[in-house]
């Protein structure tokens, strides 16, 4: 697996977090600004947009434990440089 540095890891999940914001605001709209959204067929985007959200929210967790891994690794790193 590739190593990624902590600015890497960070963007990816301020990225990542964005993403399940707009979703979760596109779900929310349909959901509560259309009354009718089923009948006029917009529930189906509706489904997609929640497995979207849940699968984003396993990525989420995948690279915050990723972060908190490298940056335990970088502390590490730094720690052995100053006492050595």
């Amino acid at each position: 697996m590739d190593k990624f540095n902590l600015t890497e890891l960070a963007i990816v999940r301020r990225w990542l977090n964005h993403m399940q914001a707009l979703r979760n605001s596109e779900r929310m709209e349909i959901e509560c600004g259309d009354d009718y959204a089923m009948l006029n067929n917009k529930w189906p985007r509706v489904q997609e947009l929640k497995a979207e959200e849940d699968n984003l929210r396993g990525q989420i967790k995948f690279v915050n434990e990723l972060f908190v891994s490298q940056k335990n690794f970088e502390e590490k790193i730094d720690e052995q440089n100053t006492t050595d």
